[in-house]
């Protein structure tokens, strides 16, 4: 059973979590991209690898925040979020100091699944409060959500110019800790499910399928053979077929090919 805050009165920890962790979110989403050259150039790998470290990234983003709203309603918001801000600044961490294109790409997947943490949870937490809360809360995330875009091509120019790559990452640490001290402010808002709610099996195999269509777009940078690739992209058919059974699964297809269509743009 949802219980829904009530109070007339800003609550300022929500007020700046909510903000602080859709901003990092948004931010980190574009951030990379003016490092992407300078990745190529010090790990010696190809411009078209190292772009797996953006596509992984909203890879993991885009599968884990079902998830990650499902355990928002198990554990509450409040300690999902906080779980949110620690991935997501332990890997910006890890990012910061990798010293390997690979080891850079693994830690970007875990900040994908802290993104997923984060987005899903503030705006569940959100959506628990009052009406007249909800409106003013809602003005806010606006707000962090239009700032990460903005800010982040300007930012993180000044940042790669000054102190280098991995601060576009190790200024993500600081602000997590901000982000765990307001989590712990704020107030258990939901009880655990009574009842499961959440379809691991279809979750499985979308993620399968989104596994399969990027492996596929990068077959040239993962040097697949031309068998592997013709499994893949079977097994990825099949899959996708599967989800046509009915029209929840039908909504996932589409939400799929849409992913496709942007991954291959």
């Amino acid at each position: 059973m949802t219980k829904v805050v009530d109070s007339s009165k800003p609550i300022y920890s929500i007020y700046i979590t909510c903000c602080l962790g859709l901003f990092l979110s948004t931010l980190d989403t574009g951030i990379i991209n003016l490092a992407l050259n300078t990745f190529s150039i010090d790990f010696g790998v190809s411009l078209e690898y190292i772009g797996l470290s953006v596509t992984l990234y909203l890879l993991f983003l885009i599968i884990f925040l079902v998830p990650g709203g499902w355990l928002g309603d198990f554990w509450g918001q409040k300690i999902a979020l906080i779980a949110g801000f620690v991935l997501f600044g332990l890997t910006s961490l890890i990012v910061g100091f990798s010293e390997s294109a690979n080891q850079l790409i693994i830690a970007r997947c875990g900040q994908g699944i802290g993104t997923a943490l984060l987005q899903a949870n503030c705006l569940g937490l959100a959506g628990l409060q009052s009406c007249k809360q909800k409106i003013r809360l809602n003005s806010f995330i606006m707000l962090a959500i239009s700032l990460g875009p903005i800010l982040g091509p300007s930012f993180g120019g000044v940042i790669l110019n000054l102190w280098g790559w991995q601060f576009l990452f190790l200024i993500n640490v600081p602000l997590c800790i901000v982000g765990c001290f307001f989590s712990l402010k704020i107030t258990k808002a939901v009880n655990t499910l009574k009842k499961e709610t959440f379809d691991l099996k279809g979750m499985i195999l979308f993620f399968m399928m989104l596994v399969g269509c990027v492996s596929l777009i990068y077959s040239n940078s993962l040097n697949l053979l031309l068998i592997e690739k013709n499994f893949i992209g079977i097994s990825t058919l099949i899959i996708f077929f599967y989800f046509f059974e009915d029209r929840v699964k039908m909504l996932q297809s589409f939400f799929f090919c849409q992913i496709i269509i942007n991954l291959v743009n």
